[in-house]
């Protein structure tokens, strides 16, 4: 699933019903954000309380994806 609403993804983010609505890979524009400091985003440290984790980046996109989807250690 991708998020681009334009400056509101957080607020979507947020508003979304984890237990119902849970892709496996989630594609969200974080602009002015980048690996090192991913952890203070508030829009990463939500999908993170709800077991999501970065796979990759591009420039603007960051991937995360469900930990029960995609194991690290399969």
């Amino acid at each position: 699933m991708t998020i681009d609403a334009e400056g509101f993804d957080h607020e979507i983010i947020i508003s979304n019903d984890w237990a119902l609505y849970r892709p496996r890979v989630l594609l969200v524009e974080l602009l002015n954000t980048d690996i090192q400091n991913l952890d203070t985003n508030p829009t990463a440290q939500v999908l993170k309380s709800h077991n999501y984790r970065i796979m990759a980046k591009s420039f603007n996109t960051f991937f995360f994806v469900a930990n029960e989807a995609f194991p690290q250690n399969a």
